[in-house]
């Protein structure tokens, strides 16, 4: 602003005195009048620019360099204050490095959840009912894409975001629901281990998207592992299952996700497994995830899992050996909650590092793998080309949002009749695939209000084949 009024008294000037010289002089004075007002005029728009450009010396800032190098940089800037305050789910801003706050807290089990209106989706164990991987992976994409939109909308300069409005999505479920006691079986896919898989995969395959570089959003796959309630006892028990059942029901959906669906993000859950919790637990978090399927993202804590190690199960004795137990097991994030007013434990971890409890580099490499899934978010700049074009969200006119609830309903009520024609008939037959077809049309018309032989029914049914 002062540079500008500068050039103005200059031009002023040179206006009046253009009106004393001779004429011979005066394209003369108006050509050098012009060059040094261009030269100022391009120096006012190229500075803020230029500025804007990454330095040098701070590799982290540049989004041509490789990831790994970028989030190295970063971490080597850090103090062990500000290292311990980007591990909980509050992580907090960094000013001097640019880094925004960021909550990693969002729920998207059948919809973007507590954000606002969006578009709500059947309950996760209804649209496993469909047994439709295609529309899963359609429902999850525009879940993704509701995610996208909230989060541009409320967006701050400085990059940070509201809670529940983040691109870190804690879905899906896909604990295996055995124990009715639980109360909250809904919000999985149900009781097979394969079906529990295949469906994980698709709607973490709509999450994440297709991009090879950034993400968009992170996918979830929780509570791993061996959790399905009671939701009363799950702070302190302890689950023995036999080995067989571990293998052959718990962990062959966490396998496919990891492997198949390429999830970067797992969360431990409240229970311990054979006399660990599972924050803590060595085979879980390091041998079959680490090592046997070889994940390379993040370990985040179910809220309030990390303050059980060291209340509820009594593993540890301390918050610092608590603490210290878990990121050496392969944790990397700690979500807080109600019970302990949401501390992530940040004091707890500051200590553990000054006792000799944590070492640094273990800290270092939690850090490593969060600012990873950060920086492919992404962390400092959202390329315009990556920006998706989101549409207004017609919640309650959705048409995926109606045709999976239709098709979840249609497949129960088939199965429903299928049986009990089977149970009617003699031993030895079975439905035709006449009587199957037209049991698929009766159930659809008994949804849908409308004729077996209607022309919307003829074409959602080619449409389902």
């Amino acid at each position: 602003m002062i540079l500008w009024r500068r050039i103005s008294n200059f031009l002023k000037c040179v206006s009046e005195d253009l009106t004393r010289k001779s004429s011979r002089w005066r394209p003369w004075m108006k050509f050098q009048a012009t060059f040094i007002a261009s030269l100022c005029f391009v120096g006012i728009i190229t500075t803020p620019a230029s500025a804007q450009q990454p330095s040098t010396d701070t590799p982290y800032l540049d989004p041509k360099l490789p990831v790994e190098q970028r989030v190295n940089d970063l971490i080597s800037r850090m103090t062990v204050e500000e290292k311990a305050s980007q591990l909980g789910h509050t992580a907090a801003s960094i000013p001097r490095l640019h880094i925004p706050e960021y909550n990693w807290w969002n729920e998207g089990l059948h919809g973007v959840a507590r954000a606002g209106v969006a578009t709500v989706f059947p309950q996760a164990i209804g649209m496993a009912a469909t047994f439709d991987e295609p529309l899963m992976r359609q429902a999850a994409d525009i879940i993704s894409t509701e995610f996208r939109a909230k989060y541009y909308a409320t967006l701050r300069p400085d990059g940070s975001a509201d809670w529940y409005r983040g691109l870190t999505v804690w879905s899906p479920n896909i604990n295996i629901f055995r124990d009715p006691r639980w109360g909250r079986g809904q919000e999985t896919y149900g009781e097979d281990p394969y079906l529990t898989s295949q469906m994980g995969v698709a709607f973490i395959t709509g999450l994440q998207g297709g991009d090879p570089k950034y993400f968009k959003t992170v996918a979830t796959s929780n509570h791993f592992a061996v959790h399905s309630g009671p939701e009363s006892t799950r702070h302190t028990a302890n689950i023995e299952p036999s080995r067989h059942d571990v293998e052959d029901t718990y962990l062959p959906a966490f396998r496919a996700t990891i492997t198949e669906g390429k999830a970067e993000s797992v969360m431990c859950a409240y229970n311990s497994l054979d006399g660990q919790p599972a924050c803590a637990n060595t085979f879980l978090l390091d041998q079959r995830l680490r090592k046997d399927w070889g994940f390379k993202g993040y370990v985040v804590s179910d809220c309030g899992a990390v303050s059980d190690v060291f209340r509820g199960h009594k593993f540890a004795a301390t918050p610092e050996e608590g603490v210290a137990a878990v990121f050496k097991a392969g944790m990397d994030l700690i979500c807080g909650d109600y019970r302990n007013s949401m501390s992530t434990e940040r004091a707890s971890i500051v200590n553990a590092v000054h006792q000799g409890l944590l070492p640094e580099s273990v800290v270092d490499t939690a850090l490593r793998r969060l600012f990873t899934a950060r920086f492919r978010r992404p962390l400092f700049r959202i390329p315009k080309s990556r920006r998706r074009k989101t549409t207004a969200m017609r919640t309650t006119k959705s048409p995926s949002a109606w045709l999976v609830s239709r098709w979840s309903f249609s497949k129960i009520k088939t199965e429903f009749f299928r049986l009990r024609i089977h149970r009617q008939a003699s031993p030895s037959s079975a439905p035709t695939q006449t009587t199957w077809t037209r049991l698929k049309a009766i159930t659809m018309a008994l949804h849908l209000n409308l004729s077996p032989s209607s022309p919307e029914y003829a074409s959602d049914s080619r449409n389902r084949k």
